[in-house]
């Protein structure tokens, strides 16, 4: 099997290229084109029960669909949002931490689970406190809403991303989740209510573009023309 981004920037697509009995899974919709030797099917990920948290707390989608390769064959998957696609490697022994809405596609062995974050008390938690934790040995393709953005964060050294930028990220040392300023008010005008601190070393991948800060943009655009 071997994939490969085309168009890379707003409009980029991940090519499959699949050889006989060769099989991957993507999310439900993401289907672009593909060739009439693949056979497509939907699955519920992890089971019922997984795949209903998968929805309802981490924002991703309930349903996969498998691809399979009956003979030599081509798929093109497309992200839902304007933006770039990268290919993850995952092993044995890591963990990815996904937010919802940025995974594509998952090649190999890959496990998700959903995990819920602790925020300080008071803190208005919103999205994105829901993250999936992907392990295993595999690929995970993953969108953006812009360009992508990786910073390495050093050993020693802290990080801090707000929450409708970050996507995913790698981190030996744990992350936590903290309000943007000292003070209650002074973060909420701020406009960050809240910030991911990561202390290294660290691999993050942030989209340049804030899904919700458009969505507010839209909605002001339509009231006021």
């Amino acid at each position: 099997m071997k994939y490969e981004i085309q168009h890379q920037g707003a409009y980029s697509i991940l090519a499959v290229n699949l050889e006989a009995g060769d099989s991957f899974k993507a999310v439900s919709g993401a289907l672009m084109a593909k060739s009439t030797c693949i056979e497509l099917s939907g699955t519920v990920e992890g089971g019922a029960i997984k795949a209903l948290k998968r929805s309802l707390l981490g924002g991703e989608k309930m349903f996969f669909q498998t691809l399979t390769a009956d003979d030599d064959g081509e798929v093109l998957i497309s992200p839902p949002l304007p933006g770039d696609i990268e290919i993850l490697q995952i092993n044995p022994d890591e963990e990815l931490f996904l937010h919802g809405g940025c995974l594509l596609a998952t090649f190999g062995h890959v496990n998700l689970e959903t995990l819920v974050q602790e925020v300080p008390p008071g803190l208005i938690t919103g999205q994105g406190l829901f993250v999936l934790k992907a392990t295993g040995n595999g690929k995970v393709a993953i969108s953006s809403f812009g360009a992508l953005h990786t910073v390495p964060v050093a050993e020693g050294s802290d990080y801090m991303v707000d929450n409708g930028h970050l996507i995913a990220w790698k981190s030996g040392q744990g992350f936590q989740v903290e309000k943007s300023s000292s003070g209650w008010v002074s973060s909420f005008m701020s406009g960050e209510a809240f910030l991911w601190r990561f202390a290294g070393p660290a691999e993050l991948w942030l989209q340049t573009r804030n899904p919700h800060v458009f969505s507010e943009w839209v909605k002001h655009l339509a009231v006021t023309g």
